[in-house]
C-alpha cells in the first residue's frame, strides 16, 4: 500500500552509502551547503588535516574539498563555492588524500 499523499514532491534522496562528493551531486543527493569555507582552509596553512571518527563519512568529508580544490567547477554549480570558483582569484592546488 502507498502512503504517499496525492499530489506531495518527489523527497530528494538522502545519501546513504554514497561515498562521493561527485555521486551526491550526479544523483542530487541532500547535500548540506558548506562549500563556503572551502576557500578559507589553506589561508595561512601548509597542511589540513581532517579527522573523522570512524564510520562517520570520512570519504565523503574529503571528497569535496578535494574536488574544490582539484578544479572540478561542474560539481559546484548552484552551490556556495561556485562564485569564488569563477573568480580570478582561484587557482586549483595539488590534493593529498588518505582514507
Amino acid at each position: 500500500m502507498d502512503h504517499k499523499p496525492p499530489d506531495s514532491p518527489e523527497l530528494p534522496e538522502l545519501p546513504a552509502g554514497i561515498q562521493t562528493f561527485e555521486e551526491v551531486r550526479d544523483r542530487q543527493a541532500v547535500y548540506a551547503d558548506k562549500t563556503k569555507y572551502f576557500p578559507l582552509l589553506p589561508k595561512g596553512r601548509k597542511v589540513v588535516f581532517c579527522a573523522r571518527p570512524r564510520r562517520f563519512g570520512k570519504s565523503l568529508t574529503v571528497s569535496a574539498p578535494d574536488a574544490f580544490f582539484s578544479g572540478r567547477q561542474e560539481l559546484f554549480q548552484g552551490l556556495a563555492a561556485e562564485e569564488f570558483m569563477n573568480s580570478p582569484k582561484f587557482t586549483p592546488k595539488p590534493v593529498i588524500l588518505w582514507t
